[in-house]
């Protein structure tokens, strides 16, 4: 979980880290955490889960305004897994406290 803390932390300041994250694909494990099937039902019972998902949303916020690539890899994953991006996300728009979401 802190993990995740410092993360989402750090990719708010740092152009550089941002890229990172989309050249090694760990925006796409993220996504895959939150597409999980009985993620968004579950978060809602679970201020723990509930923290975790709005540190990976804030963190991919982060991402798409910072990476230069971030656009181009979310289409990648939409290739990739059939799913887009912003269907993921919305799932949880009533579990987070994000105003980015929200």
């Amino acid at each position: 979980m802190y993990v995740f803390q410092v993360l989402k932390f750090i990719s708010r300041k740092s152009n550089e880290v941002c890229e990172r994250i989309v050249q090694t694909e760990l925006h796409a494990d993220m996504l895959d955490a939150l597409n999980w099937d009985t993620s968004s039902v579950d978060v809602c019972q679970s201020e723990k889960k509930s923290r975790f998902v709005t540190q990976l949303i804030v963190t991919l916020h982060s991402i798409v305004r910072k990476a230069e690539t971030a656009r181009s890899a979310f289409r990648e994953y939409r290739a990739m897994k059939g799913v887009e991006c912003v269907d993921v996300l919305q799932t949880f728009r009533h579990v987070t406290e994000n105003p980015v979401i929200v």
